[in-house]
């Protein structure tokens, strides 16, 4: 079976029960007595990928250790979603060495950037490629940037490996970061099977 794409379709509706996501999916039973695994953080000190499917060096966290630290700790595969980033982030002041990846910087972002105003203000940086971590990056050398992103290839790879590994879907956050014609949401009902845009 394809893996599914779940998105909320509403807010969490407060009740006196307390609140509830509302998805375009059946809701997925609760877990059970299997805990949350706990993932040391590693430290903020280098520009890093939010989400690389592999870990691209020892000491940093990827969506792989993550879904297997959930197997590990007796979560189903079919109960797992797992996430691709619809956003951006740029960390400044970062020096040119390894194209500015992991490497030290003077300022790191709070939040993501939508891309359109990513792609607006980095598009033309040189756009690298990590062969382990399965994603992109672009570096401007000029204003020593790094900016971290998804891209139709890794989001694809991301797929692939919700399904090598029978997860329950996948799912993006958020639908509003995306471009006009949303082409990094198309990559991924496309992967999936369902063209979004034909």
């Amino acid at each position: 079976p394809r893996p599914a794409m779940t998105t909320p379709n509403r807010r969490p509706a407060s009740s006196a029960a307390g609140s509830r996501w509302h998805s375009s999916t059946p809701e997925l039973p609760p877990v059970g007595a299997a805990s949350p695994p706990r993932l040391a953080s590693p430290p903020r000190s280098a520009s890093r990928k939010p989400a690389p499917l592999y870990a691209p060096a020892p000491g940093h966290l990827s969506s792989h250790d993550a879904v297997q630290a959930y197997l590990a700790g007796g979560v189903p595969a079919g109960k797992l979603a797992l996430g691709m980033p619809l956003y951006g982030r740029v960390w400044t002041g970062v020096p040119a060495a390894g194209e500015g990846f992991d490497q030290p910087f003077a300022d790191a972002p709070l939040w993501g950037q939508d891309m359109p105003a990513l792609l607006a203000d980095y598009g033309s940086a040189d756009v690298h490629w990590h062969d382990v971590a399965q994603v992109p990056w672009r570096y401007d050398a000029d204003r020593q940037a790094f900016v971290s992103h998804e891209d139709a290839a890794s989001l694809r790879h991301k797929v692939a490996y919700a399904r090598q590994h029978d997860l329950g879907g996948v799912m993006v956050f958020a639908l509003g970061l995306d471009g006009p014609g949303q082409p990094l949401l198309d990559a991924v009902w496309r992967a999936l099977g369902y063209p979004l845009n034909s």
